[in-house]
């Protein structure tokens, strides 16, 4: 993702930065790496919904 804004930076600012210059800026400013959870191979949604179908609310 750094290589992508550096890109977009240079093209819309004419500013050279590198991909470790913007990976520091992006922690500073709080930003970090969003990772989705893997899945389980035997995951099965019909029983998930149907599990939450008949658990009573919490």
């Amino acid at each position: 993702m750094p290589g992508r804004l550096c890109r977009a930076i240079k093209a819309r600012f004419g500013i050279v930065l590198a991909e470790r210059t913007m990976s520091t800026v992006l922690r500073r400013l709080g930003f970090r790496r969003v990772v989705p959870r893997p899945r389980h191979p035997g995951h099965d949604a019909a029983a998930q919904a149907s599990f939450s179908a008949t658990s009573p609310p919490s």
